[in-house]
């Protein structure tokens, strides 16, 4: 069996508080566990901290050639990722080492991966290789739940509300960013990572989300390494937990953000969140929660599967029925070319509909 080569990604900036711990976990830096035949790509986004600093030192304690800083000066979410590709693709190209062999992994500079992350990807990747793209596990970190356990719990008990309203799993289609992987030919085939921005001209996020709605053209599917764990940064949910609570931690355009903090006049804080929650006073927090929830794990699939003529087995037939109705009708080419506009398309849905939505769904799910 030909040796299997891994190319991790990890797109950097102001990352100077936590990429030493991040690149430890998964192997890199001085005194490190690094496993056979596995290379880091840390991409630089313009960063005016120290973080190329601390890159630099990452690069000089690992394994020698191993550790391959990158800098991208198109700021954003997409343009390092790809650039880290684009590396990935160089460093196969050098080292003669067939694309097929080669498995790319998306990591992020404030998430700590937990030991036999990397080789449990690996186990998937030599599974299945081809026309599959991976993803792991995401916990929150044990810090922040023990201090937070009452917010953690409530994000828990609102997302079962509506539970048995999600697609089963294996027509999920987002995709977390910072533990996903899949074949370097497979990138270049579903046509990687691109900018898109919806019809009021804000960008679409959800990079690696809209990257899985283009391979769908290609029959690929999702296979999830439940035993790879990750714990992503709260720094987020501390900044702004009513926000990301609201959003369900789904990344939201610039619009819609400054539209909500315009207009949200709740509580802010997470103990004030807790209290209010107590005296039944968070219920505009929870309803837009539902909808962001309905449109990414509910909507959207649906969306996305209705032009591939692939009849999800779903498990109320009338809700379903009812939604694919308010959707506008598109095509393979589209899930192909434009896959952003299956998400405005969505979000579009529940702006409209979203209270007819909502009470359609709470009346189905009890």
């Amino acid at each position: 069996m030909k040796s299997i080569h891994i190319g991790i990604v990890i797109p950097v900036f102001n990352e100077s508080k936590n990429l030493l711990e991040t690149c430890s976990s998964l192997g890199f830096g001085e005194k490190a566990d690094q496993l056979k035949n596995t290379y880091l790509f840390l991409i630089d986004n313009g960063s005016t901290d120290d973080s190329v600093t601390i890159a630099e030192n990452i690069r000089i304690s690992s394994r020698p050639n191993s550790v391959f800083i990158g800098h991208e000066p198109e700021r954003g979410y997409v343009p390092p990722r790809h650039k880290g590709v684009r590396m990935c693709k160089e460093f196969a190209f050098e080292k003669k080492i067939n694309d097929s062999d080669f498995l790319v992994l998306q990591c992020d500079g404030d998430t700590y991966y937990e030991k036999g992350f990397l080789e449990k990807m690996l186990d998937g990747f030599a599974k299945y290789k081809k026309g599959v793209l991976f993803e792991g596990s995401v916990n929150y970190p044990d810090y922040f739940i023990n201090q937070h356990k009452e917010f953690v719990d409530l994000c828990i008990e609102t997302d079962n509300k509506l539970f048995s309203l999600f697609v089963d799993d294996n027509y999920d289609v987002i995709v977390d960013d910072k533990v996903c992987g899949y074949n370097l030919d497979d990138y270049w085939k579903w046509g990687g990572h691109t900018r898109e921005f919806d019809d009021r001209g804000d960008e679409i996020h959800v990079g690696s989300t809209r990257l899985f709605l283009k391979s769908l053209y290609h029959n690929v599917k999702k296979v999830r390494i439940y035993d790879a764990v990750a714990k992503h940064s709260a720094r987020k949910i501390i900044l702004n937990p009513a926000l990301q609570f609201a959003v369900a931690g789904f990344t939201q355009s610039t619009s819609w953000k400054r539209h909500w903090a315009k207009n949200y006049k709740g509580p802010k804080k997470i103990e004030q969140i807790i209290q209010t929650k107590k005296e039944n006073g968070i219920e505009k927090l929870v309803s837009t929660r539902y909808k962001h929830l309905l449109t990414i794990f509910c909507i959207l699939p649906l969306h996305s599967f209705n032009v591939l003529d692939q009849d999800i087995q779903y498990p109320n037939q009338n809700f379903k029925e009812f939604i694919l109705s308010i959707l506008p009708k598109r095509d393979r080419e589209d899930l192909r070319n434009n896959p952003g506009t299956f998400i405005n398309d969505s979000f579009r849905a529940i702006e409209r509909y979203g209270d007819a939505i909502l009470e359609k769904a709470l009346s189905y799910s009890k």
